[in-house]
């Protein structure tokens, strides 16, 4: 299954678990960076992209990153800037058989963070499930242990930080309707919150209008227009908030191919 060699994205943990530690949750794990997910007929060595987001009171926020892949297309370093915070991250990707992978370093500075560094060490069962991942050296006190418990798909049903001292998350999956069902529970086994999501982002939405190349034109909340490349890759999205009948990203990549 795809979700066992996850393409990573950005290295700034992305969710706030129980909003006590930063770490990553379990659609973060199901999820792939979007725009790190090219047409199957091609081979890319590096993407740069840059990425504006537009406020609702005018204000910008801009993303600077580049991503370097290996022949089997893993991500295997990155870096990103983000130009009005000043923050800067990179990382640099270790792969068992260059397709699983099996530790990352992590770096980001910036006015809160100066020289963070993490290193991450990732197992696996017999199967190639992600079972748990160790923080091995870090300079702050995110988290030192995850570990999953998967279904015999290999999604996680739930996932632990750090021995269950701030509690867990759960998922419980509706595959027919490519559907997950999460739910944070505290260490007094109290249910904080649910939420519903999707396992596989590549799978279409019957709901959702879809151009000739698979790419989503119209959805629930925007609207999505692309210029392409000659390997059927987008070059440019501009997505329209279908509420405020405005733009409010538009992302650019430039796509260097092998």
């Amino acid at each position: 299954m795809w979700f066992k060699h996850l393409i990573p994205g950005y290295w700034i943990l992305c969710v706030l678990f129980l909003n006590a530690v930063n770490g990553q949750s379990i659609n973060t794990r199901l999820s792939r960076e979007i725009d790190l997910i090219f047409n199957e007929k091609s081979l890319v060595d590096h993407v740069e992209i840059e990425s504006i987001l537009y406020g609702l009171s005018g204000n910008t926020e801009t993303r600077k990153e580049v991503h370097y892949f290996n022949a089997q297309q893993r991500a295997i370093s990155g870096q990103s800037y983000f130009v009005e915070r000043g923050y800067r991250g990179s990382y640099q990707n270790e792969f068992r058989d260059d397709t699983l992978l099996v530790k990352q370093i992590v770096f980001n500075s910036g006015p809160y963070n100066q020289n963070d560094k993490s290193v991450i060490a990732y197992h696996y069962d017999q199967n190639n499930f992600l079972i748990k991942q160790i923080k091995i050296e870090g300079a702050t006190n995110i988290y030192k242990e995850m570990e999953y418990l998967n279904d015999e798909q290999g999604n996680p049903i739930k996932l632990i930080i750090d021995g269950g001292k701030y509690g867990y998350e759960a998922a419980s999956y509706d595959y027919p309707n490519n559907i997950v069902y999460t739910s944070i529970v505290n260490a007094q086994n109290e249910t904080i919150s649910t939420s519903k999501g999707l396992i596989d982002y590549t799978v279409k939405n019957p709901k959702y209008q879809y151009n000739e190349y698979g790419d989503v034109v119209d959805e629930d909340n925007y609207k999505f227009s692309y210029k392409y490349d000659d390997k059927a890759n987008w070059i440019k999205r501009t997505r329209k908030n279908k509420k405020r009948n405005k733009t409010d990203q538009v992302v650019t990549r430039k796509i260097t191919y092998r």
